[in-house]
């Protein structure tokens, strides 16, 4: 299963205009996330979401830990990224990390093997996929041969178009919180170029409202 999980503002933006983190969610919504992404096997973010939040991917609630552990599985899922380069800059928390949290770089066949190195020295494994760009399949098919079942994508926006375009996407989280952040710059949560019909189809599966935050989930439409 491959699943989405935002918050986004009453205007859909997932950041500032100047691309810069807007923290407007509540702890509850932290929370939450935790739980998510405690459900998962790997976690996964595009390159602009990892400069801006350039840190592991972790499952920080410690119950939801406890809880991955009795279902057999690791502490923390996979922390991974995907890059068609590899222009990581050197030093980044997420490069430096001595959790003992499995981290992964997916790329493609232009990247800089001087960084390959670098981040394999650090424990990190390269993923060498033989496109330009990582694609969606690519990634979900090396995933899915490695034993990962299921794969949370937290943005950005663009690859979380890649992975409904290309009709992966199983389950959308989708927090709303009534701020207005404006601004034709600011990302939203689905980017890229936009779809043609048909478009991606979902249906509510369940929603709640607490302290004025609405908290989401839709499911693939059945075709």
């Amino acid at each position: 299963m491959i699943s989405i999980n935002m918050s986004m503002s009453l205007d859909g933006k997932i950041a500032t205009k100047a691309r810069k983190a807007a923290k407007f969610s509540s702890e509850y919504d932290t929370r939450r996330m935790a739980e998510i992404r405690a459900e998962h096997d790997m976690v996964l973010n595009g390159m602009g979401t990892f400069l801006v939040h350039p840190y592991v991917l972790r499952v920080n609630e410690p119950s939801f830990v406890e809880k991955r552990v009795a279902n057999g599985l690791s502490e923390q899922p996979i922390s991974a990224l995907t890059s068609s380069t590899l222009e990581i800059p050197e030093g980044s928390k997420w490069e430096q990390d001595q959790s003992g949290v499995e981290r992964w770089a997916f790329t493609g066949k232009n990247h800089s093997a001087l960084v390959a190195e670098r981040l394999e020295k650090s424990g990190i494994r390269i993923i060498k996929l033989p496109s330009e760009r990582p694609g969606p399949q690519e990634i979900s098919t090396y995933a899915h041969q490695e034993g990962v079942k299921n794969i949370l994508l937290e943005g950005g926006g663009i690859l979380n178009a890649s992975f409904l375009e290309a009709d992966l996407v199983d389950r959308i989280y989708l927090t709303m919180v009534p701020v207005i952040i404006g601004g034709d710059s600011a990302p939203t949560w689905v980017e890229g170029k936009g779809f043609e019909a048909p478009y991606p189809h979902f249906v509510l599966d369940n929603y709640e409202e607490r302290g004025g935050e609405f908290y989401f989930v839709f499911c693939k439409k059945k075709k």
